[in-house]
């Protein structure tokens, strides 16, 4: 309780010092011989410590925990960028969709008809992978994206000449097929395989031969080839019909027949972009 002597407080002078102390001063020192004031004054003196402790821990946790969320956004950042890397653009990249492709042994009883002895089965096959639609025209918007500069077609000149490397490698790959049964595609008048002249042969398929190096490089297929135990053989052998992940060819070759160039005339000198 206060003492009485505030109750009856009057604004006095000191007679022992020419200072004249103010009601707050007075109301101060009075308090200051009251144990229960002392008591209230240091329990409101821990409650601001404990208070400011806590406000303090707050921010310190609130601090900490953004501190981990930027650091775990920045790792995801990263290793997106890392297996998602700027794509060079292309005029067909919108159709691109992924699906599983269990691959073929090409071996035995596990054989496509891509493979066999040279026959007009087997030839229309591969034909049919790339040869009617292999090249194709694009806007002048989508050329101005390109990374390499590319000519408009003579007599269209709102459109561009592009082709998709994957059917110049299927070219390729058939190229070097042939070669193979040379006996059997070339030509008894001229001796041209795939219309190639014997002189230029060896070159074109040096040619094609490391343009698929490259493609296959540039690619780099992680899928992964596995080793399973062989009864017959009595040991472990490697199995390439395994599951692999495959941008869907059938799309490609929409966009490719949707997009499809007529015959051009390659003589006549157009500016490209």
């Amino acid at each position: 309780m206060l003492t009485p002597v505030l109750i009856k407080y009057r604004h006095t002078r000191e007679t022992s010092s020419s200072t004249i102390m103010s009601f707050d001063e007075r109301y101060t020192l009075l308090l200051a011989d009251d144990p229960e004031y002392l008591d209230n004054k240091s329990s409101k003196l821990a409650t601001g410590r404990g208070y400011r402790y806590r406000n303090t821990l707050h921010w310190a946790i609130v601090t900490a925990q953004s501190l981990v969320i930027l650091i775990l956004m920045l790792i995801l950042w990263s290793r997106k960028t890392q297996t998602n890397p700027p794509q060079i653009y292309s005029p067909a990249q919108n159709v691109i969709e992924y699906t599983p492709v269990r691959f073929s042994m090409g071996v035995g009883r596990q054989t496509t008809m891509y493979q066999g002895e040279p026959s007009d089965t087997v030839d229309k096959a591969w034909e049919d992978l790339y040869n009617d639609f292999g090249v194709s025209k694009i806007p002048k918007a989508q050329a101005l994206q390109l990374p390499n500069k590319t000519v408009s077609i003579p007599g269209d000149e709102d459109n561009y000449i592009v082709a998709l490397s994957v059917f110049h490698q299927l070219h390729c790959l058939n190229m070097i097929r042939r070669a193979l049964r040379a006996g059997y595609y070339r030509d008894p008048a001229t001796g041209a395989i795939g219309g190639v002249l014997p002189e230029d042969l060896p070159e074109h398929i040096d040619h094609c031969v490391d343009n698929i190096r490259q493609a296959l490089m540039c690619s780099a297929d992680i899928s992964s080839i596995v080793w399973q135990w062989s009864d017959a053989q009595s040991t472990a052998v490697p199995r390439m019909d395994t599951v692999h992940s495959c941008k869907n060819f059938d799309k490609v070759v929409e966009w490719a027949k949707a997009h499809k160039i007529e015959e051009f005339n390659q003589t006549i000198h157009i500016h490209g972009v």
